[in-house]
This record gives structure tokens, sequence and C-alpha cells, in this order.
């Protein structure tokens, strides 16, 4: 490939349009188009128009509009760059990296690692006041799965694990909001906190949310990652992965408090809200 365009250019031959709104949109066939009910409005008849011979789609009620790419962009709420990444790994197309693409990349599979450690924490026995602090507050194991919740310990255990499958620069860990560096040395940013990953809209670990446990003087009672190259607190919720698709069935977003909000309310089925960062 030439160019990001060449390959924006090959995944379109490779995807045909209809196969790609299909797995959003019940759609059917109309002469040399195939109709659906919007996914972008609520309306009872069809208005939707996907059109395999130019390969775009319409709608005749909102005025909704575009390719493949924008219909994704649009449906899955996620960034032109999460777009193609998404779309490419469908179509089979390698994409070319750049240098800032691969750094993003490295400080998401940063984020990924403390999820799994914080989790793991949070199960260990050394670590049950952190674990019995969320069932006391009614947060059930089904939760503490589905949201990834977890505790950081402090200390530099985070740090070992991080660096024993990949080793990071000092400046890539500091970038990822994580780590702090302290009279020459690096070290976890969240001592003795419950962890709760922030998600972008695709699903991808972007930041935290750390709750410190009650007794504990490390500082204010929520601490949240800083702005990061991946992540931005104005253009994010926590819970917008999470209850993406009841929002999207609803047509309606609930706005909440805070995380442990957002958690319980979809424990009793109020599944279309999220909370402010």
């Amino acid at each position: 490939m030439n160019s990001s365009r060449d390959q924006i250019e090959e995944i379109k031959n490779k995807l045909d349009i209809v196969d790609v709104i299909s797995k959003y949109v019940q759609l059917k066939q109309a002469g040399k188009n195939f109709i659906g009910i919007c996914p972008f409005h609520t309306e009872k008849t069809p208005s939707f128009v996907v059109s395999p011979e130019i390969q775009r789609y319409k709608c005749f009620g909102c005025g909704e509009t575009g390719d493949i790419f924008n219909f994704i962009q649009k449906i899955e709420n996620i960034d032109f760059p999460e777009t193609l990444e998404k779309l490419a790994k469908e179509a089979g197309v390698r994409l070319e990296k750049s240098i800032s693409t691969s750094r993003y990349e490295r400080i998401e599979t940063i984020n990924k690692q403390a999820t799994i450690f914080f989790y793991q924490q949070l199960h260990k026995p050394i670590n049950k006041e952190a674990l019995n602090y969320l069932y006391k507050r009614g947060i059930t194991d089904e939760s503490i799965k589905n949201f990834g919740i977890g505790y950081a310990p402090g200390g530099y255990d985070l740090l070992n694990y991080i660096q024993k499958e990949k080793k990071y620069s000092k400046e890539e860990l500091i970038s990822s909001g994580l780590f702090v560096e302290k009279e020459g040395k690096i070290r976890g940013k969240f001592v003795k906190r419950i962890m709760f990953p922030i998600r972008s809209s695709s699903g991808k670990v972007i930041a935290f949310t750390g709750r410190v446990l009650p007794g504990n003087d490390f500082g204010p009672k929520y601490m949240n990652s800083p702005e990061t190259p991946i992540y931005s607190k104005k253009e994010n919720f926590y819970g917008q992965y999470e209850s993406r698709q009841e929002i999207r069935k609803q047509d309606l977003v609930i706005l909440c408090e805070g995380t442990t909000d957002v958690i319980s309310a979809h424990q009793i089925g109020v599944k279309n809200i999220v909370a402010p960062l």
C-alpha cells in the first residue's frame, strides 16, 4: 500500500456495504437496493436505503448518508482510526502503522495489562478488604467481572507485572497515566484504591478511576487518570461501552453522578446510563 487512501480503497473493494450494515440493520431487498428501519432515528416505516451499486446508504427520514466508514463510525460511536482498524481486520487488510499509531497501541497494551493485574489483585486473600468493600456496596461478582473492577495495592508490583512480557520506556509508562516518577524511580500512581477501568466506545481500556478504601489517607476520595494520548476526559463517559447497546436500542441515555451509580443501575436492569468523568 502506498498511502492510507490506498488502504481505505482496498477495504472498500473487499467489503460489501450490504454485508456490513446487515450486521446492525435488518435489510430487505427492494429492486436493486435494500431497505430497512434507520438505526439513527426513531421511525416505523423503513426509509433507510442501502445501494450495493454505489456502495452507499441514505436515510430519507433523517438525511444520514455515507459509506461503510461513515456508518461504522456513527453506529459504533468511534473515531476514524478505530473504524479503519475495525474494517481492515474484517477485510483482511494489513494496515501500515505510523509511529504515532504504534505509540498509542503500546499505551493501550499497558492499560490492558494493568486491568488484568488489578483484577487479579482484587481476588487475592491479602486484599480481601477491597473485595469486601465492593460487596458491602452491593456490587456483585458478575458486575465486578463485566466492568473489570480491580484493586491497586501500590508499590512496584504493577511496574514489575507490566514489564514482565514487554519492556516499556519511562516516557511510555508515564504517558499511560498509571505511573509517576518520584526520586528518580517509577512507581504506580494509584495506591490502595479500587480501580474502575474506563473503556472507549469500542471497548479499549483508555483510563481508570481509583476510589480510595475507607480509612486510608492516600489523597482524594476519587482519583482519575490524567489526560493522555489516548484519553480525553471531556470526550468520554464512564459506562459508555457497557451501556452502548441499550442506549442505541432505546435511543435514550441517562446521565448519573458516579461510577458506582452506573454499576448499581445495570444490576437492576437500567443499562442505558453513563456518568461524567
